[in-house]
């Protein structure tokens, strides 16, 4: 089960927001499982991915996906284990 650290209980968290280049995602995972983040652009397109990675139960703090290069804009992060898939929006800043 893949939850969230913050307001939401589920999304995982991007911060900060705007992301800069050392920006993370801090999420919680109840069980061993393996987690993959795609980040998508605003028409649903693929433009930065990371993982699988096969990760113990509990909190995890893992870098955003490289995104240099990319325009200044709004972002969805999508966090994947075997059983879920959760997004979350963010904006990007030119880095």
């Amino acid at each position: 089960t893949l939850s969230a650290l913050g307001a939401d209980p589920i999304a995982p968290r991007v911060a900060p927001d705007p992301v800069v280049p050392t920006s993370t995602i801090r999420f919680t995972l109840s069980v061993a499982t393996q987690v993959s983040f795609t980040v998508v652009d605003a028409l649903g397109r693929q433009v930065a991915a990371s993982g699988p990675y096969r990760l113990p139960a509990g909190t995890h703090h893992e870098e955003l996906p490289p995104l240099q290069g990319l325009p200044a804009g709004r972002y969805t992060l999508i966090c994947s284990t075997g059983e879920q898939r959760r997004s979350v929006p963010f904006l990007k800043t030119v880095f």
